[in-house]
């Protein structure tokens, strides 16, 4: 099985922002690609300030969204998802610096059961 492991390194306009709450993991299929790419405007990465992706529709969420979405906390910026099959997958963390929240969006891609290291905002 496979694993992804991450942390958050996003700095905009010379402030550093740090993980704000959960870390969430998704599989990439065509439902979950369309949604991402209306909410965050890009399917592969992305920086938004959370009031702009809370402000976009992506419509209502099917009923077994949340069973498939995977949250982890966020530790000293840091955070790690197992035993996951081989696959694509979208990251999301909200990050903090002061009062503005940026949501960061990332896809990434597990094989052969090997550890993708990630850095969000990096």
């Amino acid at each position: 099985q496979a694993a992804v492991e991450g942390r958050v390194a996003f700095v905009q306009d010379g402030r550093a922002f740090d993980c704000a709450g959960n870390v969430g993991l998704i599989p990439d299929t065509r439902y979950t690609r369309a949604r991402i790419d209306r909410l965050y405007g890009a399917a592969d990465r992305a920086a938004i300030p959370a009031a702009v992706v809370r402000a976009r529709s992506a419509g209502e969420q099917g009923a077994d969204y949340r069973s498939y979405e995977r949250a982890q906390a966020c530790t000293d910026n840091g955070f790690r998802f197992s035993d996951l099959p081989d696959g694509g997958w979208f990251l999301i963390a909200p990050v903090k610096a002061d009062d503005d929240v940026m949501v960061l969006m990332r896809r990434v891609q597990t094989r052969g059961g090997r550890t993708v290291n990630v850095t969000l905002g990096g």
